[in-house]
């Protein structure tokens, strides 16, 4: 398991030094806009830097505007004053624990922020792929399979982005490994991890509540096989996994208010393809190595419950298909970058069907092995495109 999370840190390791020595800076990681730090002047260290070369964008009608790191950025170095810089600040106030890990990390010296994003960040990633690698062992299955996380694109572009995705998934199999093999504390363990994901990526929240169901159906942890329901350890867990989000979404609501949640809202099936027009490099790109894929996956799961299984990973594996993919809005299938990040509950729930999509037919292996091929052919073209004139 630690080997499979070596190799995972060292690639990414390895693009991060090569990012920096081509001429990038640290910063550039960020994805500042020029014209986003200039919306107030209330933070006396969020603010235009002459000296720095602001990123362009791609898209003329978004230029100056950044990317969604900045925000965690502008947390990190001004909790306070930040939400005056910030497009919609009870939105990405709930989104806290990333920008306050690199904030801690660096012994909140702005200078030091960026620096400690990245560290944050690709850290977690050997985490969690050191997580579902060391779940993958305990249950037969080669730990190697859990480089589908440590190398998913989506995974990379939140690396290169100080995005809070990495943190977020890398919580969430760290719980999973907890909740069926953490020992006797290990459903608690699972809820506090369940909990901190949330303050990083609500959306990781499917988990938690699915997880938190099947203690009721009676799945019981690695360490306590009785199989008896527990309405008891289901309420610790749940105020575990679901009392840090809700606290803190309370706390903001008083500070902020309301968050419009933004391009997150859910939309009819599958009504977001066409609900921007159609580019070639924009919703086909999704389509072919995102929504595919994802729906083949969700097939081979769905077939096995006419089989009788009625695992709590294909419901995770469904959960979030249809939460990421189907019920996706139209930006979300307008952007790569976007998609395939809120993809990764995807991935994941797919590494923990594993076990139990290699007992299928040899036609639905080869669905699975189709697919994730498919995700991750792309990967070459995300780890060059930050290196191209475009950065946003």
């Amino acid at each position: 398991m630690l080997w499979v999370g070596a190799v995972v840190l060292a690639i990414h390791g390895i693009w991060i030094v090569a990012f920096l020595v081509s001429g990038h800076e640290v910063r550039d990681f960020i994805r500042i806009g020029s014209s986003t730090v200039t919306l107030s002047q209330a933070s006396d260290v969020i603010g235009l830097d002459p000296t720095y070369d602001y990123p362009e964008s791609r898209d003329a009608e978004f230029e100056g505007t950044g990317y969604d790191g900045q925000y965690a950025y502008f947390i990190a170095i001004d909790p306070g004053d930040a939400r005056y810089y910030i497009d919609d600040p009870a939105y990405r106030y709930g989104r806290i624990l990333y920008p306050m890990l690199a904030r801690y990390a660096a012994a909140g010296d702005p200078d030091v922020v960026p620096w400690a994003m990245i560290i944050v960040n690709w850290l977690a990633v050997g985490i969690g792929t050191i997580a579902l690698g060391a779940l993958l062992a305990r249950r037969g299955h080669s730990p190697w399979w859990a480089l589908a996380f440590g190398l998913y694109p989506g995974l990379l572009i939140a690396l290169q982005r100080d995005l809070t995705e990495v943190t977020a998934y890398a919580l969430v199999a760290v719980a999973a490994y907890l909740f069926d093999y953490g020992g006797r504390r290990g459903v608690f363990l699972a809820g506090l991890a369940f909990g901190l994901a949330a303050l990083s990526r609500e959306v990781t929240l499917i988990f938690p509540a699915l997880y938190g169901l099947s203690i009721l159906a009676g799945r019981p942890n690695a360490s306590d096989q009785t199989g008896a329901r527990s309405p008891r350890q289901f309420l610790i867990f749940t105020l575990a996994s679901f009392g840090p989000w809700l606290a803190w979404t309370a706390v903001l609501i008083v500070w902020l208010g309301l968050a419009s949640r933004g391009s997150d809202a859910l939309g009819l099936p599958l009504a977001g393809l066409l609900e921007r027009p159609w580019s070639p490099v924009r919703q086909p790109v999704n389509l072919l190595f995102i929504g595919i894929p994802a729906m083949a996956l969700a097939l081979v799961a769905a077939l096995g419950f006419r089989g009788g299984s009625h695992r709590l990973e294909r419901f995770l594996l469904l959960a979030n298909v249809l939460v990421a993919i189907v019920l996706a809005s139209g930006a979300g299938w307008d952007a790569y970058p976007a998609m395939s990040r809120v993809a990764t509950g995807v991935v994941v729930s797919a590494i923990l069907c594993l076990p139990f999509f290699q007992a299928t037919a040899g036609w639905q292996r080869r669905f699975v092995l189709g697919a994730s091929g498919l995700a991750l052919v792309i990967l070459p073209v995300v780890l060059v495109y930050p290196f191209t004139e475009f950065q946003v």
